[in-house]
Order: C-alpha cells, then structure tokens, then sequence
C-alpha cells in the first residue's frame, strides 16, 4: 500500500468521498467509527467547556477525559487504516505463495 497523508488530515469532503470509493481500502468501518467517537466525544469537550465557563463544579476532570478519548479516537482512524492495509499486504503475499509466485 502506497504512503498517504494521514487520514486525519483531510478535508471532510475528501474523506466521505475516499469512504464511498471502490478503489480505496481505507477508510471505512473502524475508521468511519472512529472518527464518530471522536466527533462526538468533540461535542461532551464543547458541553464541558461551556459548563466550565459557568463555573460548575467537578466538570474539569470530565473536560479532561472527553478531550484525552477525543484524542485517542482521531489516533485510531489511522491506526485502523495502517492496521487493515498490512493486513491486505500479508493476505496479497499469502495468496501469491499460495498460487507458487512467491
């Protein structure tokens, strides 16, 4: 698989249309959810933010956690995009082997 720009790095429009593509592997289920986790754990840092700006108590530990999954979400879009592409590359040179062109 060719080097890419992180996934994380393109525009929104580029990654739903690199989604709906037949010629691309990646990416699809685990970074499609990856990237949902990580928009919604976005919008409990919004919520948090506000609520922190009010003063209410105990919401920066929540703060803390929802921006450290959102974090950990946008991470694995790649991870899961690198993760499935060795799998391709490993499956590719089994097949070969298997067909006696290794």
């Amino acid at each position: 698989m060719a080097e890419q720009a992180r996934l994380v790095d393109r525009s929104v429009g580029e990654f739903v249309a690199a989604v709906a593509s037949a010629a691309e592997p990646v990416p699809a289920g685990g970074s499609v959810s990856a990237l949902t986790g990580a928009a919604s754990a976005a919008l409990l840092v919004l919520v948090c933010g506000v609520l922190d700006r009010k003063r209410v108590d105990g919401v920066e530990v929540l703060l803390d956690r929802a921006a450290e999954v959102q974090r950990r979400l946008l991470a694995l879009i790649d991870e899961d995009a690198n993760a499935y592409g060795a799998y391709l590359v490993a499956m590719r040179a089994h097949d070969g082997a298997a067909l006696g062109q290794s």
